[in-house]
């Protein structure tokens, strides 16, 4: 088992940090990370939605189909996705802040292929990606302003 977090503080109310996550289609435009993120099947954010994500992490994309396993909708979602004998669970957490608001994303890998994809993805890498999209959420939803 292998896992990469973070955390950021986001001088936003979570309504408006959450508006901006939920938006499949803006998702390229703010997070420089992610090169795809399309809905496949079922309701945005809600329980077995599937959705197409291509991801670029230590110079190479990867593209996934994750599927979500739980979601309250403006407070956490959790999804799932595998390939290439890992399974990645990820969860978002957002919460609100004297200031604005604050969130967590933590994803977790199992599987077989973890050793290897380690090998082939720097776990610095990895944190650098996630620390990335933290930065880039950070900075869109305060430029959206107070909601």
């Amino acid at each position: 088992m292998y896992y990469v977090d973070g955390v950021i503080h986001i001088a936003a109310p979570r309504a408006v940090v959450w508006r901006l996550f939920a938006d499949l289609d803006r998702w390229p435009r703010w997070n420089p990370t992610v090169v795809v993120m399309a809905p496949l099947r079922g309701a945005p954010w809600a329980p077995d939605f599937r959705f197409r994500q291509t991801v670029r992490v230590g110079g190479r994309r990867l593209s996934f189909k994750p599927r979500v396993l739980y979601t309250d909708p403006g407070n956490y979602v959790t999804w799932v996705g595998r390939g290439f004998g890992v399974t990645g669970v990820h969860s978002w957490y957002f919460e609100d802040e004297a200031t604005g608001s604050r969130v967590t994303t933590i994803e977790e890998f199992k599987g077989l292929g973890v050793p290897l994809m380690r090998l082939v993805i720097k776990p610095a890498d990895l944190r650098a990606m996630f620390q990335a999209s933290l930065r880039a959420l950070k900075q869109a939803a305060e430029a959206e302003g107070p909601g």
